[in-house]
Order: C-alpha cells, then structure tokens, then sequence
C-alpha cells in the first residue's frame, strides 16, 4: 500500500488556552488583524485576545465583516483591512465561515485578483499571511487543515486548498463552546461527524486519515447529545472540540464525499446553516451509498455505537444508517429539504451545479453518482 499524510499545523488544546495567543502569535510577526463576526461575544472575544497580544508586545487591529457562508468579496475586505492598519498576521476567533475567511483574507493579501480567480484555478497563488486560529465551535474543523470554501456572486459554494492556507497555530479551547445553544451545538457538530464520516469512506482514505476518522465518530457521536443535554459538561466537551479538530485533518488529507457536494448548492443559494443542510440530506445518502460500501458501514455501525454482535455484515451496515437517523433526531435536526426553504423547482438547478461546482468531492465517493442519483436524493428528501 502506498499512502501520504501531511500536516503541520501546531495545535493547542484545552481549556483556558486561548489566552496564549498573545505568545503564539509573537513568533510571527508585530501586529494581528483579528477577524470576528459582527457579535457582541465576538467583539469580546477580540478583546480578550487583543489584550493577550498586547500583553506580549504586539499591536491589533479588528475586521468583524464575516457572516456565515462567507463571499469571496469578504477575502479583499478583510486584506484591504489588514494592508491600511499595517497588519502582518491574521488571527480568526470564531466558528467555520470565520476560520475560513481568515484563510481567504490573509491569502488576498498577497493575491489581489478575487479570490474565485484563484479557486477555478483562472490565475495562481500561493503566499499568505501567518494565520492563526480560535474554534469556537465543534464544526467545520478548519484549525486543522488547508482547506477554505466561498460563495460565489452566482450562489455557487466552493473551496480550495493550498499550503499556505495552513494555519500556523490553532488552539481548540472548549471553554469556548460552553455557551453555544442547542441549535449551535447540532448542526456544526452534525458538520464535524459528516467529514469524520466522509473521510472514512473516501477512496483517498488511508490509514493514518482512519485514524483521525475513527477516533472522531466516536467522539462525536457519544458526545455530541451529551453537550447538548449539558453545555457545561467541559470534560466531554473537551472530546467533542478534539473529534472536530481530528475530523477536519482527516479531510484535510482524505477530503469530503458526495454529501458536501450535494448540500454546498443548498446553503449557497438559500444561506441555510451547512450543518443542517447535511443533516436533510444525509439519511438518503446513507441509504444510497450502504451497498457500495457494505463492509465499511458496518464498522461505521459500530463506531457510531451500534450493538453488531451475532450480525451479518449486512444487517450490521443496515445499523449505521438507523444510527445516523436516530443521533439526527435526538439532536433536533432532523430536517427535510422543504423545512429548510427548498422547492421542487429548484432540484434541476441544486443537482446539477452540486456535480459542476464539486468534482473533486464526488471524485472521492466510493461509486460513482449521477445527476439523476443526486436529484433523486434530493426529492426523496423534500
């Protein structure tokens, strides 16, 4: 067997640890531009590490223009910030859309064509700021790996990846996610479950990207009802944030699947939350895809907690997809297409752009899907 994995991403966990941001951030350069959401929390968050920073020496600067599923416009924002406040380094505090614009921004600041020129592959880049980073959700799991996705003028949802969009420093601090509500907590977990799931399905899975998989499905699922039950729970919560964590390495090396080439049209045209865009549309693509993959689903079954002693392989794949069901229903999210603002006249144009703006992702699935495989699951899904 011939495999790679790669990444080289210093990563600080536990709680309390986004205070040493100020002595991270010091090795690499004097002054941070700290992106945000437009929130108060966010602000105080900004605040807090401001005063980190300045604790160590190092001036700042705040750019809070980012919204869930960012535009590619936000990347030459938030550069254009950095260059008029003298900024050397980008420091993201905040959830997957954050993390990723922070990417995108300190990459246009070397790179100033928009950034969907250099996502179609139209123009090439590869310098970046320093970038630092602050989860402070259990989601997306970009800290961990190379990976950031934009929305296009045209509603499209696409992501590219580069070396230099590495973070230098990500801390994982669970504190953080203590205050998160219920819905907070569902859909970006059910987000960091789908690419712990992807990544172990993918054809480009290898055995060290399983590993991060494994140990991630059974983080997240165990811990994932067990926060949102009780959002002060740190020590699980200390499992959940690492599951994502691991879950977004994987990717960062195995990829996505065809789930996150299907749900990237939805959030994009509708701006629905990518969490619970996955979660309407994962059932189906479980039940589609169980018999092309029937031995990894019933390991998936057990990963995901199901009892499988005594079973076929079979019948024990056959588990996976009503553990799946059942985790979407306890947390709350189990949506239909139609509960999230999808209409039938929008199925042609949602699974054909899904296969046109997501190759790379169907490329990973363990069969090959269709327009016509996608659009069913989407109707049987509305």
């Amino acid at each position: 067997m011939h495999c790679h994995f790669h990444n080289p991403v210093s990563i600080h966990s536990g709680p309390g640890m986004r205070r040493q941001i100020g002595e991270l951030a010091a090795k690499y350069g004097k002054k941070a531009l700290i992106v945000t959401t437009g929130s108060a929390h966010s602000r105080a968050l900004a605040e807090e590490a401001g005063a980190s920073l300045e604790a160590a020496g190092l001036g700042w600067a705040h750019y809070n223009g980012i919204r869930p599923n960012p535009l590619g416009s936000m990347a030459a924002e938030g550069a254009q910030a950095a260059r008029d406040n003298g900024c050397d380094m980008v420091i993201g505090i905040g959830g997957g859309s954050v993390m990723d614009a922070s990417k995108g921004i300190a990459f246009a600041y070397y790179n100033d064509a928009p950034i969907f020129e250099y996502i179609y592959g139209r123009k090439q880049g590869g310098q970046a700021l320093p970038i630092l980073l602050i989860a402070t959700t259990a989601g997306t799991g970009s800290e961990g790996n190379w990976t950031a996705v934009f929305t296009d003028t045209d509603h499209v949802k696409k992501g590219f990846a580069l070396p230099a969009l590495y973070p230098k420093e990500s801390i994982v601090d669970p504190e953080l996610m203590t205050t998160l509500s219920s819905r907070g907590i569902a859909g970006p977990g059910f987000d960091a479950l789908a690419h712990a799931i992807e990544s172990f399905l993918s054809v480009r899975a290898n055995p060290f990207s399983k590993l991060y998989s494994r140990q991630a499905i059974l983080w997240l699922s165990e811990g994932l009802p067990k926060v949102q039950a009780s959002p002060s729970d740190l020590g699980t919560w200390e499992r959940v944030a690492l599951g994502s964590t691991f879950a977004g390495i994987a990717i960062g090396n195995a990829g996505c699947t065809a789930p996150h080439g299907i749900e990237h049209p939805i959030s994009g045209l509708l701006n629905v939350a990518h969490g619970e865009g996955l979660a309407a549309i994962y059932p189906e693509y479980m039940r589609f895809m169980r018999p092309h993959a029937q031995a990894d689903f019933a390991e998936l079954a057990r990963l995901l907690g199901a009892e499988t002693s005594g079973l076929t392989e079979e019948e024990a794949s056959l588990r996976a997809v009503e553990q799946v069901d059942a985790l979407l229903k306890t947390l709350g999210i189990a949506f239909t297409l139609s509960d999230l603002g999808v209409r039938e006249s929008q199925i042609d144009w949602l699974s054909r752009t899904a296969l046109d703006s997501m190759p790379a992702v169907f490329a990973n699935n363990p069969t090959a899907m269709t327009s016509d495989d996608v659009k069913i699951i989407l109707e049987r899904r509305l």
